[in-house]
């Protein structure tokens, strides 16, 4: 059955009171939005950056984080709360916006806009999922173990077969200082992957912020020193009313992480993807008469083996249509270098599905999905700019093989 992607940006409206996104081009189930506090394609100095997932008025969950820079003191912070965007205005932190998920309509979506106050002209990133090929989808809040071991997660309702998270190294709710921000995916034990990283609030120490990429597990928060991994956990199975994560390290009880599950559609992860300077085609065919109709793409810039820890937060999320047709991409970069004053950058994309920028607001590398690139065995990225074979874990989001073009409810010619 069909599974339709859109990949979109819009602007914040600078006031309160709902919002409605529209060119979406059908009626979605899940929305996932993203952003920097920019309102700007590019790079600019300092980290403010946010995450969020919907599927409904009552299942909603965001984060938002940031960082300073040039202070000779960190001033970092995270946070957390039932909606779908949350904007820090710095790292007191300070919430500069909030919104909360309405509805998914015909064309789009709708949101509300619970507090605005500079009324920034701000892009927000968007993946809206939906056709007769997504089944079920379901987000909720869930808490980490007391100790290590396999544990299952209930409440879902169903059997999914695909998984993602995002945490920020909390046991509740709620704003709080210290930067902290892990994301992941999973498809079955033997494919998923993760980053994540942190960087301490109210230091003066070089060594306060670090980063990992990892193609061995799917769930890593950080401490909120930001110098080493709290809780660690890879994927097990999806049951019948949840899924399955066995813990390897839990140094925090009870922490907690946010999970998207779906049920539907096919999904393949490709959890060590390596970037390189020229048009990189992925032909690893995973799902036999898999179609793939979008990626995601989660790195931290890492050119060193998985698990391996290394200084400096960098974290990019990109998304991006694939053809046939108009190609949709666009993502965001966020870094802090482990130096003082602090170095605190944020770049966000319409043009590139994966990119790094330099501290100099430099590009460093960049990748854009190809034009038409569908195909069953796999995708095809453009690297049109490189600073080294950096580490990735690709989501493929597809469908099974069909006969005609799509029409606008999904179905086929």
């Amino acid at each position: 059955m069909r599974v339709l992607m859109k990949k979109g940006t819009f602007v914040r409206q600078g006031a309160t009171g709902n919002q409605s996104v529209t060119g979406v081009g059908f009626q979605g189930k899940v929305l996932i939005c993203w952003h920097t506090r920019q309102t700007a394609v590019g790079s600019t100095s300092g980290l403010q950056a946010g995450f969020g997932f919907a599927v409904s008025s009552s299942q909603r969950f965001c984060c938002a984080y940031a960082s300073d820079t040039a202070v000779a003191v960190s001033n970092t912070g995270k946070g957390s709360a039932a909606g779908i965007i949350r904007v820090f205005s710095d790292g007191t932190p300070t919430v500069d916006a909030a919104a909360d998920f309405v509805s998914f309509d015909a064309d789009g979506f709708t949101i509300d806009w619970t507090t605005d106050v500079t009324a920034l002209a701000q892009i927000i990133h968007y993946v809206v999922l939906g056709g007769p090929g997504i089944l079920n989808a379901f987000i909720g809040q869930f808490a980490g173990p007391a100790g290590t071991g396999e544990t299952n997660f209930t409440g879902v309702g169903f059997k999914g077969n695909f998984f993602m998270q995002f945490n920020t190294n909390q046991t509740a709710t709620g704003d709080e200082v210290n930067m902290v921000f892990g994301n992941g995916a999973a498809v079955s034990r033997f494919k998923r992957g993760c980053i994540s990283g942190g960087e301490a609030d109210g230091s003066d120490m070089t060594t306060r912020v670090e980063r990992v990429y990892s193609n061995t597990t799917c769930l890593i928060s950080y401490t909120n020193a930001g110098t080493a991994r709290d809780n660690i956990a890879d994927f097990v199975e999806f049951t019948d009313d949840g899924f399955d994560l066995n813990y390897s390290q839990t140094t925090t009880n009870a922490v907690l992480f946010w999970a998207l599950v779906i049920q539907g559609g096919l999904w393949d992860i490709v959890p060590n993807y390596v970037g390189a300077p020229v048009n990189n085609t992925y032909a690893g065919r995973a799902t036999p008469g898999m179609v793939p109709v979008g990626l995601m793409a989660i790195t931290t810039g890492a050119t060193t083996a998985s698990d391996t820890e290394a200084a400096d937060f960098d974290s990019v999320f990109g998304a991006g249509t694939i053809g046939p047709g108009v190609i949709e991409q666009g993502g965001t970069h966020l870094t802090s270098d482990n130096v003082i004053n602090t170095d605190t950058d944020q770049s966000t994309e319409t043009i590139r599905m994966i990119f790094r920028y330099n501290q100099d607001n430099t590009l460093n590398s960049s990748a854009k999905v190809v034009e038409d690139s569908a195909r069953s065995d796999g995708f095809t990225l453009f690297w049109d700019d490189s600073g080294g074979a950096s580490l990735h874990v690709v989501i493929v989001i597809g469908e099974e093989y069909w006969p005609g073009p799509p029409t606008s409810d999904g179905l086929t010619a």
